[in-house]
């Protein structure tokens, strides 16, 4: 759900951060999209 997408980029665990930020600009959210076929 975007939910629980917004709330995995908010608290991300990578090694390069130290600590995670608990939160997330909106610039750090991509919104994922499906392409369509070419017509």
């Amino acid at each position: 759900t975007w939910n629980a997408w917004v709330e995995s980029r908010r608290n991300r665990q990578e090694s390069w951060f130290k600590r995670a930020a608990g939160f997330a600009d909106l610039c750090n959210i991509p919104v994922p999209v499906r392409a369509h076929p070419a017509r």
